[in-house]
């Protein structure tokens, strides 16, 4: 049962971590529309990046703050930066290549916060109680 419960708090992290920064985008552009396309490109890079990253973080018992902002910044940074490297028109144009590496980054970083977040509150102690429960 317990592990249901702990299945269903890393999933409301991911769909939080992919609200948090449509609800940024949202009002930073002040069109709801907006926000809701933001969570549509957010959801999957938290699901197909953020997820994985998370879990490989748990397996090495090193999910923190910090480890969770870095893992949401490459996620939101990692693909952006690939498909403009990829397709770019021109080559010579990295500063746009950057700059949009660096506001998916930062948006990943957003969500990062928001997971870990819900993931301190509600994921550890599903974690410690089973911990303890099996000793």
């Amino acid at each position: 049962m317990r592990l249901i419960r702990l299945a269903a708090t890393a999933f409301i992290a991911v769909l939080a971590a992919a609200a948090a920064p449509a609800i940024v985008f949202a009002a930073l552009t002040r069109s709801s529309a907006g926000g809701a396309f933001a969570f549509l490109i957010a959801l999957p890079h938290a699901l197909v990046l953020g997820l994985p990253l998370f879990l490989l973080l748990r397996a090495k018992k090193c999910v923190n703050a910090v480890s969770s902002i870095a893992a949401g910044f490459a996620a939101g940074a990692l693909p952006i930066t690939v498909m403009s490297a990829l397709f770019a028109p021109s080559r010579g144009d990295w500063a746009s290549i950057v700059l949009g590496a660096l506001l998916f980054g930062v948006s990943g970083a957003v969500g990062g916060i928001a997971f870990f977040g819900l993931w301190k509150f509600f994921g550890e102690p599903l974690e410690r109680a089973e911990t303890a429960e099996r000793a």
